[in-house]
Parts: structure tokens; C-alpha cells; sequence
């Protein structure tokens, strides 16, 4: 401390300088005591402001000091935003047309009929035409393959033939199976089929006889 370094300074100097030496040792102990209560004041004032805090308070912005970007961006959300509006597409309804009894009767073929198809002249007249008009092949008559192709088909209420299918041909014979198909295809047109009187389309099944003479 000040008051150290004098002491010893004191101890240092002559007789003659006994008073300059007292008025120097009298004004650093004035000094040393002011520094000290200084010091002791300045203690007690941090202390009791020890504990406060400093609280932050947040500038307010006003409507002119926003970003104009910014508050068109809020405008959007708060405007209330239109349900949107579905429009119902009903589906097409395609009109039912009601067929006639009459046409759908014309459509039918009758497997089961008042008068049954026949042939232009009768059974007689069936039986010469498949005789006259077969063509018996080749491969089979070498052979000597014989046998029955059982043919069916339609007979329209016109009398016209179609579909003809054969039910059971003969067995190793493909040849003949397409010849009874041809024959039956070649006829006249037959009087067709009749239920109450009226002309309907039917079916009918005939056997081809293969036979060598």
C-alpha cells in the first residue's frame, strides 16, 4: 500500500527531511482512505443490483413499416377461400327397346314343332337325292370304309338350310364327314317347320349312309 512505501521511505531519509516526510505520509493515508470507501460503496451497490435482470421489450412495427410482399401474403389467407363446385354428371341411360313376341318367336329355332320340316317330295324323294347326288371317296371306297355321318342343320321358315354340323361321323374317314356336309348343303329348299299353323325356323337331324354297292 501507499502508506508502506512511505514508512519505509521514511526510514530512509535524514533528519532534515523528518517534515517533508510527515506531510507525504499525511496525504497518502488520506488518499488510501478515500480508495477504500470508494471501493466499500462500490461493493454495496453490485450487490443489491445483483439479482435484476434487464427485460427485453419487442419494437412494434406498424402497418406502413411491413413488407408490402408480406402483407399481401396475409391478405391471401385471410380471405375465405370458395368451396369449389362439383358438377354431378348423371350417367346416360340408353333407351330399352321391347322386341315384339312376334319377332323374337321369328328369331326362335324349334327343336320340338306341330308339323316337322320336310323334304320337297316327301321321304321318297329324300332318300333318291342322297343316293343320286353322294360322292363316295376315293381313299374310303379303297379301303372299303363304310358307315353313317350323322349331320344336323337348320331349316329357316323360308326353307333355307344352314349350320350344318356334323353330330358323329365316321371313325379314320374325314372324307367323308366333309362329303355328307356338302350334300346336305346342295338341297332344295324344304317346307319348313309349322307350330299353330304358322311357319317357324326348326332344327333336323339326318344320317348319311356310306355304303359300297
Amino acid at each position: 500500500s501507499l502508506y508502506e512505501d512511505f514508512s519505509q521511505l521514511m526510514n530512509q531519509t535524514t533528519i532534515e527531511d523528518e517534515s517533508l516526510t510527515f506531510e507525504a505520509l499525511k496525504w497518502s493515508k488520506e488518499k488510501e482512505k478515500k480508495e477504500a470507501e470508494r471501493a466499500r460503496l462500490e461493493a454495496i451497490y453490485w450487490k443489491k443490483n445483483k439479482s435484476k435482470t434487464i427485460q427485453f421489450i419487442p419494437p412494434v412495427i406498424t402497418d406502413e413499416e411491413r413488407n408490402p410482399i408480406q402483407m399481401e401474403l396475409q391478405k391471401g389467407f385471410e380471405e375465405e377461400i370458395p368451396e369449389p363446385q362439383i358438377e354431378r354428371i348423371e350417367p346416360k341411360q340408353e333407351p330399352i327397346v321391347e322386341l315384339k313376341a312376334e319377332k323374337r318367336q321369328q328369331e326362335e329355332i324349334y327343336t320340338i314343332v306341330d308339323e316337322p320340316a320336310e323334304y320337297p317330295g316327301g321321304t321318297a324323294a329324300l332318300k333318291t337325292y342322297l343316293k343320286e347326288n353322294l360322292l363316295y371317296p376315293e381313299s374310303a371306297r379303297e379301303i372299303a370304309i363304310e358307315g353313317k355321318v350323322y349331320v344336323r342343320f337348320i331349316i329357316s321358315k323360308n326353307g333355307e338350310i344352314s349350320n350344318v354340323t356334323v353330330l358323329r361321323g365316321i371313325p379314320d374317314c374325314n372324307e367323308c364327314d366333309k362329303e355328307a356336309i356338302r350334300l346336305i348343303k346342295s338341297m332344295p329348299k324344304w317346307k319348313p317347320s309349322k307350330i299353330n299353323g304358322k311357319e317357324v325356323n326348326s332344327t333336323y337331324n339326318l344320317p348319311v349312309i356310306f355304303k359300297i354297292d
